[in-house]
């Protein structure tokens, strides 16, 4: 996972195996899950999310499921 941020905007970076991982992790997993093995690419202007990309391709995934991902990065990210 990697996230840039520069002047309110954030991109958020995920691998196949972070997707992965996240999908299947105990205790939360996401057993229907449209990202899992797959790369993302989220970009977030001020929490606003204006692009998706999904095996570096425009992608459409199921809301909640996105929103949870960013959410768990962020937590991850600011967690101490």
């Amino acid at each position: 996972m990697r996230i840039q941020e520069h002047w309110g905007n954030t991109t958020i970076y995920l691998s196949e195996r972070d997707t992965f991982d996240w999908a299947h992790k105990d205790g939360a997993a996401w057993p229907c899950s449209e990202c899992s093995g797959h790369k993302l690419r989220i970009e977030l202007e001020r929490g606003d999310l204006i692009g998706f990309a999904i095996d570096g391709k425009d992608g459409d995934m199921n809301a909640a499921e996105l929103s949870a991902i960013i959410n768990d990065c962020f937590v991850k990210r600011y967690a101490a």
